[in-house]
Protein backbone atom coordinates (compact mmCIF):
# COMPACT_ATOMS: atom_id res chain seq x y z
CA UNK A 1 0.00 0.00 0.00
CA UNK A 2 1.17 3.48 -0.86
CA UNK A 3 1.77 5.81 2.09
CA UNK A 4 1.09 9.55 2.02
CA UNK A 5 2.49 12.34 4.18
CA UNK A 6 1.09 15.73 5.00
CA UNK A 7 1.52 18.15 2.13
CA UNK A 8 2.10 15.35 -0.36
CA UNK A 9 -1.27 14.51 -1.88
CA UNK A 10 -1.44 11.65 -4.37
CA UNK A 11 -1.37 12.29 -8.09
CA UNK A 12 -4.64 14.03 -8.95
CA UNK A 13 -7.22 11.94 -10.79
CA UNK A 14 -8.76 13.39 -13.94
CA UNK A 15 -12.20 14.94 -13.44
CA UNK A 16 -15.17 12.66 -13.87
CA UNK A 17 -16.33 12.83 -17.49
CA UNK A 18 -20.02 13.18 -16.60
CA UNK A 19 -19.83 16.06 -14.13
CA UNK A 20 -17.64 19.17 -14.17
CA UNK A 21 -18.61 19.86 -10.54
CA UNK A 22 -17.63 16.60 -8.85
CA UNK A 23 -18.98 13.12 -8.34
CA UNK A 24 -22.09 12.58 -6.22
CA UNK A 25 -21.26 10.05 -3.50
CA UNK A 26 -24.79 8.98 -2.68
CA UNK A 27 -27.04 9.36 -5.72
CA UNK A 28 -27.85 13.10 -5.58
CA UNK A 29 -27.04 15.67 -8.23
CA UNK A 30 -23.93 17.78 -7.77
CA UNK A 31 -24.52 21.50 -7.37
CA UNK A 32 -22.05 23.96 -8.96
CA UNK A 33 -21.84 26.15 -5.85
CA UNK A 34 -20.90 23.17 -3.64
CA UNK A 35 -17.71 22.22 -5.48
CA UNK A 36 -14.39 23.07 -3.89
CA UNK A 37 -11.14 22.39 -5.74
CA UNK A 38 -8.92 19.61 -4.33
CA UNK A 39 -6.40 20.44 -1.64
CA UNK A 40 -3.14 21.83 -2.89
CA UNK A 41 0.28 20.48 -1.99
CA UNK A 42 1.54 21.89 1.27
CA UNK A 43 -1.90 22.39 2.83
CA UNK A 44 -2.04 21.79 6.56
CA UNK A 45 -4.22 19.06 8.09
CA UNK A 46 -7.36 19.97 10.02
CA UNK A 47 -6.52 19.49 13.70
CA UNK A 48 -8.44 18.87 16.88
CA UNK A 49 -7.22 18.33 20.44
CA UNK A 50 -9.86 17.19 22.92
CA UNK A 51 -12.61 18.34 20.54
CA UNK A 52 -14.52 17.16 17.53
CA UNK A 53 -14.79 17.70 13.79
CA UNK A 54 -18.07 16.86 12.09
CA UNK A 55 -18.90 17.09 8.39
CA UNK A 56 -22.33 16.02 7.22
CA UNK A 57 -24.99 16.96 4.68
CA UNK A 58 -24.00 18.42 1.32
CA UNK A 59 -20.30 19.20 1.28
CA UNK A 60 -17.38 18.86 -1.14
CA UNK A 61 -14.87 16.11 -0.39
CA UNK A 62 -11.47 17.07 -1.81
CA UNK A 63 -9.35 14.51 -3.64
CA UNK A 64 -6.97 14.61 -0.66
CA UNK A 65 -7.62 15.71 2.90
CA UNK A 66 -5.74 15.24 6.16
CA UNK A 67 -6.76 15.25 9.83
CA UNK A 68 -4.65 15.21 12.98
CA UNK A 69 -6.57 14.18 16.10
CA UNK A 70 -5.53 14.02 19.76
CA UNK A 71 -8.25 12.81 22.11
CA UNK A 72 -10.85 13.91 19.57
CA UNK A 73 -13.77 12.66 17.50
CA UNK A 74 -14.03 12.90 13.71
CA UNK A 75 -17.39 12.22 12.05
CA UNK A 76 -17.49 12.28 8.24
CA UNK A 77 -20.84 11.55 6.59
CA UNK A 78 -20.33 11.15 2.84
CA UNK A 79 -23.89 10.14 1.95
CA UNK A 80 -24.82 13.53 0.46
CA UNK A 81 -21.29 14.72 -0.24
CA UNK A 82 -19.75 15.35 -3.65
CA UNK A 83 -16.32 13.88 -4.37
CA UNK A 84 -13.79 15.98 -6.27
CA UNK A 85 -12.24 12.86 -7.85
CA UNK A 86 -13.09 9.19 -8.46
CA UNK A 87 -10.55 8.26 -5.75
CA UNK A 88 -10.62 10.27 -2.51
CA UNK A 89 -7.75 9.91 -0.04
CA UNK A 90 -8.30 10.80 3.61
CA UNK A 91 -5.13 10.76 5.71
CA UNK A 92 -5.78 10.52 9.45
CA UNK A 93 -3.27 10.60 12.30
CA UNK A 94 -5.13 9.88 15.51
CA UNK A 95 -4.08 9.40 19.12
CA UNK A 96 -6.71 8.23 21.62
CA UNK A 97 -9.41 9.36 19.18
CA UNK A 98 -12.47 7.99 17.41
CA UNK A 99 -13.34 8.28 13.73
CA UNK A 100 -16.71 7.44 12.18
CA UNK A 101 -17.07 7.38 8.40
CA UNK A 102 -20.57 6.96 6.96
CA UNK A 103 -20.72 6.05 3.26
CA UNK A 104 -23.62 5.38 0.88
CA UNK A 105 -24.12 1.87 -0.52
CA UNK A 106 -21.72 0.92 -3.31
CA UNK A 107 -18.82 3.17 -2.27
CA UNK A 108 -15.61 1.17 -1.87
CA UNK A 109 -13.59 1.96 1.26
CA UNK A 110 -9.95 0.86 1.27
CA UNK A 111 -8.44 1.03 4.77
CA UNK A 112 -4.65 1.36 4.51
CA UNK A 113 -4.18 2.87 7.98
CA UNK A 114 -1.59 1.46 10.35
CA UNK A 115 -3.00 0.28 13.68
CA UNK A 116 -0.76 0.80 16.70
CA UNK A 117 -1.17 0.30 20.45
CA UNK A 118 -4.67 -1.07 21.03
CA UNK A 119 -6.46 0.47 18.09
CA UNK A 120 -9.58 -1.13 16.67
CA UNK A 121 -11.01 -0.94 13.15
CA UNK A 122 -14.62 -1.93 12.43
CA UNK A 123 -15.41 -1.72 8.71
CA UNK A 124 -18.93 -2.64 7.56
CA UNK A 125 -19.49 -1.66 3.92
CA UNK A 126 -21.63 -2.92 1.08
CA UNK A 127 -20.46 -4.51 -2.17
CA UNK A 128 -18.73 -1.88 -4.33
CA UNK A 129 -20.64 -0.70 -7.40
CA UNK A 130 -18.56 -0.30 -10.59
CA UNK A 131 -17.92 3.39 -11.26
CA UNK A 132 -18.73 4.47 -7.69
CA UNK A 133 -16.21 6.68 -5.90
CA UNK A 134 -13.48 4.97 -3.87
CA UNK A 135 -12.37 6.23 -0.46
CA UNK A 136 -8.82 5.39 0.65
CA UNK A 137 -8.03 5.86 4.35
CA UNK A 138 -4.33 6.29 5.17
CA UNK A 139 -2.43 7.36 8.25
CA UNK A 140 -1.91 5.88 11.68
CA UNK A 141 -4.13 5.11 14.68
CA UNK A 142 -2.74 4.90 18.23
CA UNK A 143 -5.12 3.72 20.97
CA UNK A 144 -8.01 4.79 18.73
CA UNK A 145 -11.09 3.42 16.98
CA UNK A 146 -12.20 3.59 13.37
CA UNK A 147 -15.77 2.75 12.43
CA UNK A 148 -16.94 2.66 8.80
CA UNK A 149 -20.67 2.10 8.22
CA UNK A 150 -22.94 2.04 5.17
CA UNK A 151 -26.28 3.85 5.21
CA UNK A 152 -28.62 4.94 2.42
CA UNK A 153 -28.59 8.69 1.72
CA UNK A 154 -32.19 9.10 2.93
CA UNK A 155 -31.82 6.84 5.97
CA UNK A 156 -31.51 8.85 9.19
CA UNK A 157 -28.97 7.92 11.82
CA UNK A 158 -30.48 6.16 14.80
CA UNK A 159 -31.03 7.94 18.13
CA UNK A 160 -27.93 6.43 19.76
CA UNK A 161 -25.84 7.29 16.72
CA UNK A 162 -27.08 10.89 16.83
CA UNK A 163 -26.42 11.21 20.57
CA UNK A 164 -23.01 9.55 20.59
CA UNK A 165 -21.88 10.47 17.05
CA UNK A 166 -21.09 6.94 15.95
Amino acid sequence: PQQYRYGQPPVQQPPHPHSPHGIPMGGHLAQPHQFTPPAVAGSEPEQSTMGSIKKTGQWAVPAYSAYKLNGSDLHLDLRRATAAAPVVTIDITMNMSAVTLVVPPGVHVDVQMASRNWSEFNVDTSTPIPGAPRVVLTGVARASTLKVITKNPNEPLGLWQQVFGS
